[in-house]
């Protein structure tokens, strides 16, 4: 019996047979899907019983348990599917049954690159590249990137992606298809946030078509990563496009209604405003110490809480696995604290907010919240979070006043 398997790995992994959805991208990948996606990205070979053992289990020994762990998985595995046939065994080798029609995601992504090489015809490239990056939905397989194989091939096509996004910018710059730079730009963005030659080309489409006050607005978003992350180069050419808006900007205003909608919070895409504030440090600084000084008038509190992220061994983790749990991180804050917080991200490795409440114990409620939301991410990539408080007194604020 032949069977039809649509199998997606960018960004997630899902799983289709015969158009029943068995796995979508946001599921925990149990042992069995992992070993399916070991199978289907070497459909092409047999694979004996101790290479899967190391994939699967990193440095088991190819033991009898660890045999017997396998055919467990491998058991899970065609059952989950429906269909022995699958999965073949054959002197002492795995393979996945060819003759089953199997649409992957990677397959897809590999001939349009190829077909990339093969054609000097601009338009045609150019849908080839908009099909790639609508194809690219994120690193592969997200949730295995402690296992070797899986983050080496996450890295693989990442620059494939990457090389790809560039090109097709270059293409779109030299047409002057600047809306077209700006909506590629913000996916590339969204899928990788430190990539400074997206934004280069998202600064550069702006300032063609003179959209000033988004230029503004967009740097001031993203000015951290631009002083932290970006090259020199990259990062003078933005400040030179952004100097240049804010001189267009800065004129005399008399109509005071024009001047309050310029101080409105705005998001990128100009959605409705949601979770706390988030800003850079000086920023942050700002309103710490003007906090302050109502804190002394009113005779309150405030506390400010320390988030810091480090592996089992309370050191700081590898800067890519720290990267994308500080991203992570965010995002949780943004959906789990208060729309008064305030937050900034104080090192690489920390996130320091600044909470509405004046009282410990609700601190810590919101601490515990923040942990909860966090805690499949943490278990999952083997991470600690952890939390200091700090409450600052009325009359601590009070003399901090009377200093200033």
């Amino acid at each position: 019996m032949t069977n039809s398997i649509k199998i997606n790995l960018f960004g997630g992994m899902s799983v289709e047979v015969d158009n029943n959805l068995l796995l979508n991208s946001n599921s925990k990948l149990y042992q069995h899907w992992k070993l399916l996606a070991y199978l289907v990205l070497h459909k092409d070979t047999s694979l004996a019983a101790k290479q899967i053992i190391y994939a699967m289990y990193g440095e088991y020994e190819d033991s009898v348990n660890a045999q017997n762990t396998l055919k467990n998985t491998v058991y899970c595995l065609r059952k989950e599917l429906g269909d022995n046939s699958f999965v073949l065994f054959n002197n002492g080798s795995y393979k996945w049954n060819e003759e089953n029609s199997i649409l992957l995601d990677i397959d897809k992504f590999n001939n349009l690159i190829q077909s990339l090489s093969q054609s000097d015809d601009i338009d045609y490239k150019k849908s080839l590249y908009k099909s790639i990056i609508d194809l690219y939905k994120g690193d592969i397989l997200p949730q295995l990137q402690k296992d070797k194989w899986a983050a080496d091939l996450s890295q693989y096509y990442r620059q494939k992606f990457t090389k790809a996004v560039l090109e097709y910018l270059e293409i779109l710059f030299d047409n002057k298809q600047y809306n077209e730079i700006l909506a590629v730009a913000n996916h590339a963005t969204n899928i990788d946030t430190y990539n400074e030659y997206f934004y280069l080309y998202m600064f550069k489409a702006l300032y063609f078509m003179n959209m000033n006050t988004l230029i503004v607005s967009t740097y001031m978003q993203i000015n951290k990563i631009i002083n932290n992350d970006f090259s020199s180069e990259a990062a003078n050419e933005i400040q030179k496009i952004y100097e240049d808006a804010n001189k267009k900007l800065n004129k005399i205003e008399l109509d005071i209604a024009v001047i309050k909608d310029t101080l409105k919070e705005t998001t990128f895409d100009n959605s409705p405003i949601k979770g706390p504030f988030f800003c850079g440090f000086e920023v942050f600084k700002q309103m710490y110490q003007f906090n302050v000084r109502a804190a002394a008038r009113e005779e309150r509190a405030i506390i400010l809480m320390l988030l810091t992220v480090t592996d089992k061994s309370d050191k700081v983790p590898d800067n890519k696995i720290l990267l994308d749990a500080m991203l992570e991180l965010r995002e949780v804050l943004t959906n789990t604290i208060r729309k008064n917080d305030i937050f900034t991200q104080y090192s690489k490795a920390q996130y320091l907010l600044m909470l509405s409440t004046d009282a410990a114990d609700k601190a810590q409620i919101a601490f515990s919240r923040i942990k909860n939301n966090f805690i499949d991410y943490l278990n999952i990539n083997q991470l600690n979070l952890i939390s200091k408080l700090s409450m600052q007194d009325f009359d601590e604020a009070k003399k901090m006043t009377e200093m200033q």
